[in-house]
């Protein structure tokens, strides 16, 4: 396998798995009702917590260490082949034990609700622990594999059961998709067998070289998870109702889809990125960086143009009009979504630093965005919080920028990213707030957010400087 096909694997993957949450988002909202909607999204996300906090960096680790792990025929590879599968037990089941505490502390819930709860949890589990092993292992095509059954599973499911539309009902529809999902990647894995085609790499790895990875990643990835995903909710949990955390999840899920859209361009990158280090190949990591940043940079970019521009109209079409006023909140989450284009720099800072990397400008990401909620929540409503999360990311995307200067032969990136990056976020900020005195119809304002999406086109392919078409032909050569 190469990197194109990865990469190309991978993003169909995402794309039927985006999709069908998309679709899942719109059936949810839509049969359910606010209060039922906001319910469901907040027990989800403490399935997401429970996983950040007990997954203990393991799925990092996997995407790091398996690629030379896989091919090490030595007793030390072994060792730490099995100590990962171990440890991994042990981690589901903690995970799954977090959410039967939360679930308990609740209260409210009768035992068949709580039951078919824990097994939703279960179902996603599986596959939240298994597709970075499988990806670390280059298995893309039985992600893909269960992407697909989830992406099919999960609408049919939720039409069959939600004739009656209940919060357990969704449940068990979402909870037995996850499980269709894991079992196919499972046999996928089983029946189609790996293409050995790649060189042995020099494992040399420790249990404590492991570890302490392992410990960097998950303290990284949880303070990361909470920045990047949802962690505002437990504020707003403590001061507005189900309601309200509804319309805020629905405007965050839409502008969530652009960002995980983005990710198509960075979901197979990792494996790679670490196959280039160990070989010393810094002209492949810079091509790699440089392209990819920039097809998240416009692509984000063009998304968050047409959120703001048009967004007063998809948001009742797509989710009914009791969530109308969820606009202006998804055009402040949609500006936020363009930091996503610091993933692949992150994903080499990471390495570079064996995942010390992130700590710091986290956890002061982490502090930045529950201090600016407390303080703008009270005053803006639930708007407080999607203004929160836009200065943070925002702000965790420009020092990770910056950080590139450590390394040699990426400085220049360095600050052509960040120039980028500070002018996207300018002109969306200004795009923002002007776009409401044009007194436009809808056709003027698409023609205005289609004018400037082509500005920002041309201004980051100048700043940034790579011809578009770039990364298909890198990667082809890559084949």
């Amino acid at each position: 396998m190469s990197f194109f096909r990865d990469t190309a694997v991978s993003a169909i993957s995402t794309i039927a798995l985006t999709g069908s949450r998309f679709v899942v988002t719109l059936i949810l909202a839509r049969w359910l009702t606010p209060t039922a909607y906001g319910d469901l999204i907040f027990t989800q996300w403490m399935m997401d917590l429970a996983f950040m906090v007990c997954s203990a960096g393991l799925p990092g680790v996997m995407t790091r260490f398996l690629p030379a792990l896989r091919y090490d025929p030595s007793g030390e590879a072994r060792s730490g082949r099995s100590w990962l599968r171990g440890l991994s037990l042990a981690s589901y089941a903690t995970a799954l034990a977090f959410f039967c505490i939360f679930l308990t502390v609740e209260g409210h819930r009768s035992l068949p609700e709580t039951l078919v709860l824990v097994f939703w949890c279960g179902a996603y589990l599986m596959m939240a622990y298994g597709s970075p092993a499988m990806q670390g292992l280059f298995r893309y095509e039985a992600v893909m594999a269960g992407n697909f059954t989830f992406a099919l599973a999960a609408p049919v499911l939720l039409f069959a059961l939600l004739r009656h539309p209940t919060l357990v009902r969704a449940s068990l529809a979402l909870g037995l998709s996850w499980l269709l999902s894991a079992l196919i990647a499972c046999v996928t894995m089983a029946v189609v067998k790996p293409k050995l085609d790649r060189p042995a790499l020099s494992a040399q790895l420790s249990r404590r070289q492991l570890t302490t990875y392992a410990l960097n990643v998950w303290f990284t990835g949880l303070i990361s998870g909470l920045v990047w995903s949802r962690g505002e909710l437990g504020i707003l949990k403590l001061r507005f109702d189900s309601a309200h955390i509804a319309f805020y999840s629905a405007a965050l899920s839409l502008a969530g889809l652009v960002m995980t859209g983005a990710a198509l361009l960075t979901g197979a990158v990792t494996p790679h990125l670490v196959r280039h280090w160990h070989a010393g190949e810094t002209d492949r990591i810079s091509a790699i960086l440089r392209a990819v940043t920039q097809a998240v940079f416009i692509l984000t970019s063009v998304a968050a143009v047409f959120l703001i521009g048009v967004g007063d109209v998809l948001v009742p079409l797509l989710l009914g009009k009791a969530y109308s006023h969820s606009y202006a909140i998804l055009a402040v989450l949609g500006i936020s979504s363009v930091s996503v284009a610091s993933g692949c720099a992150n994903a080499i800072l990471q390495i570079e630093s064996d995942a010390k990397f992130g700590v710091l400008v986290n956890l002061l990401g982490l502090a930045g965005l529950i201090a600016i909620s407390f303080l703008l929540t009270p005053v803006l409503g639930i708007m407080g919080a999607a203004v929160a999360r836009t200065v943070t990311q925002g702000t965790v995307a420009l020092v990770t920028f910056s950080m590139l200067q450590r390394i040699p032969g990426l400085s220049r990136m360095s600050l052509d990213f960040c120039v980028a990056l500070a002018l996207v976020l300018a002109a969306l900020a200004g795009f923002y707030f002007i776009m409401p005195t044009l007194c436009l119809g809808l056709y003027g304002r698409f023609f205005v957010s289609a004018g400037l999406s082509f500005l920002l086109v041309v201004s980051i392919r100048k700043i940034v400087g790579v011809p578009l078409g770039t990364f298909v032909r890198m990667g082809r050569a890559a084949a």
